[in-house]
């Protein structure tokens, strides 16, 4: 009796909220600035019953009121895919895409892909997570072109491709800084320090990266080196070159001793002294312990007004 009564409160439950829930109007993307707490409140209630219930249908149809934001496609996609409807999932996702054309979630193009591989149509996946590459050249879209491209067996290709397009942004990139900077050096004398971490070379650090995934140390150094990286980048790729060609590594640690002590904290300053005790390790190493010495008393010079930092110094016998 006693689940008999509550089986009959929870039907009353939900034909009360039906009766606020028929109220409520589809939304579409034009009226996402639109907001209603008692609509979230009802949905909220609506799709609470919807998972009781255990219907897919219903909670797509929940879900469909509000169509205001690409990820509530992405929702919908995902729900008819884990239940093995493909044809549904695809299509939903192709309003999804419609609807989001320039602001498509990637989360939509990978699960529809996904189930575009299911059914053996991966040339029109391919598509998909192309154009997703192509909105956004960078080494996560080319982890997500891999894994795609290797359930369709045809990574080699797609492989050359993405990096020919890296490539061909980098270059471009790389002309236009060079541009700006001879129209800035006419303008202005005063050099612009970057802040510590900024990357002025992003294009090229996508490649880095890249190259870094695919375990190629050798591709990411040469990319590094011809256009450039992140800071955090370069102090990575110093750590795989320090054991066999400490050499390499030196100017980029004597870099980051740079950018340590331009943070003007303490905190910086003491970053900045374990980096220069690597580099004279690293000096060592490379047969150019007479080198530091010479350096150490540089970055003194250069830096002597900041008083903590030279008690750091003097500590080392710098």
């Amino acid at each position: 009796m006693e689940s008999v009564g509550r089986g009959a409160g929870l039907l009353r439950y939900r034909s009360l909220a039906e009766q606020v829930w028929d109220e409520v109007p589809t939304r579409q993307v034009s009226e996402r600035g639109v907001h209603s707490s008692s609509n979230f409140r009802i949905a909220y209630i609506m799709e609470t019953l919807a998972k009781v219930s255990g219907s897919v249908d219903e909670l797509v149809a929940v879900k469909a009121r509000d169509l205001t934001y690409v990820y509530h496609y992405v929702e919908i996609v995902e729900l008819l895919a884990d239940a093995g409807r493909t044809d549904e999932a695809l299509a939903w996702a192709k309003r999804g895409i419609a609807a989001f054309p320039d602001r498509t979630d990637v989360r939509l193009r990978d699960v529809a892909a996904r189930e575009l591989h299911r059914v053996g149509r991966d040339d029109d996946a391919m598509s998909l997570i192309w154009a997703e590459f192509e909105d956004g050249p960078t080494s996560k879209s080319y982890e997500l072109l891999h894994r795609h491209a290797t359930a369709a067996g045809a990574w080699s290709e797609w492989r050359t491709r993405a990096l020919d397009l890296m490539r061909q942004n980098e270059t471009r990139a790389r002309s236009a800084r060079s541009v700006a900077a001879t129209s800035s050096s006419r303008k202005r004398s005063v050099t612009w320090k970057p802040p510590r971490g900024y990357d002025g070379y992003p294009e090229s650090s996508e490649l880095v990266s890249v190259f870094l995934w695919e375990n190629d140390t050798e591709a990411a150094w040469a990319q590094a080196k011809s256009g450039g990286c992140s800071p955090r980048l370069s102090m990575q790729l110093a750590e795989f070159r320090q054991d066999e060609y400490p050499a390499d590594a030196i100017p980029i640690y004597q870099e980051e001793v740079e950018r340590a002590i331009g943070a003007k904290d303490n905190r910086g300053y003491r970053e900045a002294v374990g980096t220069m005790i690597r580099v004279r390790a690293l000096t060592t190493r490379a047969g150019k312990e007479g080198d530091f010495p010479a350096y150490a008393a540089q970055v003194r010079a250069v830096h002597k007004a900041k008083r903590n930092l030279m008690k750091l110094f003097d500590g080392q016998g710098w």
